[in-house]
């Protein structure tokens, strides 16, 4: 039997838990976004963004996919994304 505190996800299956609960929410029409790399918004938005489909407009920078994960409840306290703490 595998032990709850070993179980690993990886960043896509995580990304997609918010995803979903941010379209479940009150059609606020947020959507979670990984900036590239080597893209030149990289260094101003960080590695994910939330961003408002009805303005077309950026809500959150700089945010922490496995923090929003786990304040949106799609993650669980076993659970962690491969490649962080």
């Amino acid at each position: 039997m595998m032990s709850k505190s070993h179980i690993t996800i990886t960043e896509r299956a995580a990304l997609a838990r918010v995803n979903r609960k941010l379209r479940s929410r009150d059609a606020d029409g947020q959507t979670m976004k990984k900036v590239p790399v080597h893209s030149k918004w990289f260094n101003q938005y960080g590695p994910y963004m939330v961003v408002d489909n009805f303005r077309n407009a950026v809500d959150h920078y700089g945010c922490d996919l496995q923090d929003w994960a786990r304040d949106l409840g799609c993650l669980k306290e076993y659970e962690t994304i491969e490649g962080y703490k």
